[in-house]
């Protein structure tokens, strides 16, 4: 609305916005997601919120996020945007999410120019789903395979009892997913596909 943005940006955006869903929902499904939703209005961090606060309160072994702030993938001139304060009219009321992110998280992550996509609502999006571990690499490729390009693995999910009690919520590091770090074979990973861009979570039993 602004008319900052440039050419290929429009052009991938509307390309990323006319790709279906379905296949990848399909596909999703034959490697055993768990959970799963598209990416629009309320954004990644909404939309993650909504699938955890999906358990009942009282489950034992209650489960929270964790992302990884660097895996998370962005439509050509996000960033630009982003640091050039070009925001979207519902960022304000999305950032209001925030108070779902563990405090310690916001300090360390909140200056990074992705974090603030995490409040960007989508037109369109793509899908977020919980996939076990031992199906999630095969997923991501067969995804990868029906032409959902930016398809990856963007964090996992974490047993809440691991966090302090005065911080709980979504855990937001700024690492990249599967770097510096041992994937637990007792964990479920989640992919994420499709129209915008999405990411992937993981699991533990």
């Amino acid at each position: 609305m602004k008319g900052k943005a440039k050419g290929p940006w429009v052009t991938e955006a509307i390309h990323s916005m006319c790709l279906s869903n379905r296949k990848a929902a399909l596909c999703l499904r034959d490697h055993g997601a768990s959970s799963c939703t598209d990416v629009t209005g309320f954004g990644v961090l909404g939309h993650l919120v909504e699938m955890v606060n999906a358990q009942d309160d009282n489950e034992k072994n209650k489960t929270t996020a964790k992302l990884y702030l660097n895996s998370l993938p962005t439509l050509k001139g996000a960033i630009e945007c982003i640091e050039s304060g070009i925001f979207s009219s519902l960022q304000p009321q999305n950032i209001r999410l925030r108070r779902a992110v563990r405090t310690i998280s916001q300090k360390n992550c909140s200056k990074n120019s992705i974090y603030p996509l995490l409040f960007d609502p989508q037109t369109a999006g793509g899908l977020l789903a919980t996939v076990p571990i031992d199906n999630s690499e095969q997923c991501v490729r067969d995804l990868i395979g029906l032409g959902y390009s930016e398809t990856c693995i963007v964090g996992e999910i974490i047993l809440e009892s691991e966090q302090p009690v005065n911080d709980r919520g979504v855990e937001i590091v700024m690492g990249v997913y599967g770097e510096g770090e041992e994937s637990s074979s007792s964990s479920s990973s989640s992919s994420s596909s499709g129209g915008g861009r999405g990411g992937n979570v993981r699991r533990r039993k």
